[in-house]
Parts: C-alpha cells; structure tokens; sequence
C-alpha cells in the first residue's frame, strides 16, 4: 500500500510539462515548434500581451531565410549595402539581396503559428516571477512543473539570474523610427563617434530605423550626443519622436546547466561585434530542443555559430584596445573596400 503524503499529493496533482519555454521570441519559439513535433509536451510563457514586438532594429541577413523564415515576411530586400567609413562613402553591391528588414511582429506571430501548430501551448501576459530546478511559479501564481526548462527570455533573463551567471558583456542600441523614406541600408563606421560600434539606417515600408550601437563601457551619454549629431548633419528630423533603448547580451558562458537550458540573447549568443542576433537565437533553439531529445546529440551547429562569433569579438577586442587603432582600422578599411575586391567579403559578413 502507498501512503501519500500532503507533499506527494501536491506533486500529484502540479500541473507539469515535459518542457517550459520562458520567452516567446526566435530562440523560444523554434525550440518549442522542435520539441512539439516530437510529442514533446511543450509550455511557451510570454510575458508580453503580444509575441513579436520589440525594440529592435529589425535587419535580418539572407541565413535567417535560410532558417525557414519566408521571403514574404520581409518588409524590404536589399542588393547593396552604403557602408560610410571616416574617409570615403562605398555601396556594396551584389546580383540578389542580402539583407532586409522585418516587423518583429510579423516574425513573431509567423514563428508562434509555426509552434502552436506543431502542438505547443502559448501563453501571452504571463510572466516567471521565481525558477526551482523543477518548477516555475508564474504571476498568476501558478506552479508548474518540468522535466526540463529553456531560458529564452533575452538580455535580462530570469532563468540566467537564476543559475548565477553574471551578465558583463553588453551593447547599449537605440533608434528613432522615422517617417521618412531612404531607398539604401547604410551603416556608419566612425570610432570617434561611436567607438568600435556604428549607426544604421534600416528602411521598412512604412518608417525608417534610424540608430547606432556601442559598448556599454562607452559613454552613454557621449554616444547619444554623437549620434544626434549625425542626424543633424544627415538633415534627419527626429522633432516628437520617442528614442527607443535596449541591451544586447553577448556574455556566452553556456547553454546547458543539467536539466536548465539557456538561448538567444538569455544565453549570450548574439555577436558582440555586429550584434546580430536572430539568428543565432534560432539555431540555438533549435539544436537545444534536439539535445533535450537526444542527450548524446553534440550541438554542431551551435558549435559554428560560436566559431563565428568568437571570430567577431576577437576583431571586437583588438579593436577596443585603442580608439586611434579601431579608427584606423575604419579609414584604411574603407579605402580598401573602395576598391571593390573585398565585396564578397562585406557580403558575407552582412549577409
């Protein structure tokens, strides 16, 4: 005969999954959509009222089509890049295009359908407020079981607060959406202004992301008065506009902590030097959710996309030795590709 007692009964009747996914971003939702394709019971917690929306730049590159993510999605392609440098002014040009912008919630929602038909449950509004190794107890104030947990829940991740790991590699963004129209993505490469990080223009349809990146050991304050300084030389009104901040977490120091996994921007997997993020986000969900259903699977893919990222920050690092060096670096940099033998190059680090 069994005796349960008041603890057995409660873990009885805990509603539990085979795996809780905080976090409905790129990295959350191809895990989920992985995970539930193989009968996996699969729980997705958005805090958000929606999925999708989120202060980003919204430039994607053609590998996260490659990822499954339909053409038609984007807001617009482009076959060449204005790459402007502390001397010269360069258009990269290719046959097809490379790059494009996206609305983040027209990924979003496109990724959840994915998931929600593959046979997850979503759930919007609803946050993580306290991890167990077994367990999360919502804002609802529900308990909910799991075999296993994937943190996806970006730079200020819970999950991560939770298993200790600091966070101390970071890149401050920020934009304007302007109503403006530009036919060309630029980027602006100028390490007097913004260090060993640059400024953007991404046009979608409707609006225009205008922003830049750096550092968040740069000046804050320096980088955003170097920035309004190159809206006003671009004749750029931003007058009743809203600026728009965020952090990039590109502090890699794993993905798997036994039972507890990490992904996207909660695990450091964006570029610390280009801040490129979608993408990785993917393929780390996506070779996470295979590892939960092989413990022997060795992660290939995500052994690439760190190749690829520690080849950026070894680039990011010499640079931020010395802003004369990385200045120089700019300028003589976009000499030589001026003389169009390292297109292909630029193209593959864009697209």
């Amino acid at each position: 005969m069994v005796v349960l007692n008041y603890q057995n009964w409660y873990n009885f009747l805990m509603k539990k999954y085979d795996v809780i996914i905080v976090g409905a971003g790129p990295a959350g939702l191809s895990a989920a959509k992985i995970l539930a394709e193989n009968n996996k019971k699969v729980l997705v917690l958005e805090k958000n009222l929606a999925i999708g929306p989120k202060v980003c730049g919204g430039g994607l590159t053609m590998k996260d089509f490659s990822m499954g993510i339909p053409e038609s999605l984007a807001d617009k392609t482009f076959n060449d890049v204005v790459l402007h440098t502390p001397l010269v002014k360069d258009i990269i040009k290719a046959k097809k295009p490379y790059v494009a912008t996206i609305k983040r919630e027209r990924l979003g929602e496109y990724l959840a359908q994915e998931a929600r038909n593959a046979g997850a449950e979503i759930r919007t509004n609803e946050s993580v407020t306290k991890v167990f190794q077994d367990k999360i107890i919502t804002s609802n104030n529900e308990e909910i079981g799991f075999d296993y947990l994937i943190g996806a829940d970006g730079s200020n991740s819970i999950v991560r607060r939770y298993l200790k790991i600091p966070v101390e590699k970071k890149m401050l963004a920020f934009h304007y959406l302007v109503p403006k129209k530009f036919e060309h993505m630029e980027y602006f490469f100028d390490a007097k202004m913004f260090n060993t990080g640059y400024a953007w223009i991404f046009p979608f349809n409707e609006f225009t992301s205008i922003g830049c990146c750096a550092g968040d050991r740069y000046d804050i304050k320096k980088l955003q008065q170097n920035f309004h300084l190159l809206l006003k030389n671009l004749s750029i009104d931003i007058s009743g506009l809203k600026i728009k901040g965020w952090f990039i977490n590109y502090d890699y120091r794993g993905f798997q902590f036994d039972n507890i996994f990490l992904a996207g921007d909660a695990a450091g997997f964006a570029s610390g030097f280009t801040g490129e993020g979608i993408y990785f986000a993917m393929i780390a969900g996506q070779e996470i959710a295979r590892k939960i259903l092989d413990p022997n699977y060795k992660t290939p893919k995500i052994t690439g996309i760190l190749k690829i990222k520690n080849i950026h920050e070894k680039h990011l690092n010499n640079l931020n030795k010395n802003q004369a060096f990385a200045q120089f670096a700019f300028t003589f940099g976009g000499l030589i590709f001026k003389t169009g033998l390292y297109d292909k190059k630029l193209i593959d680090l864009f697209g």
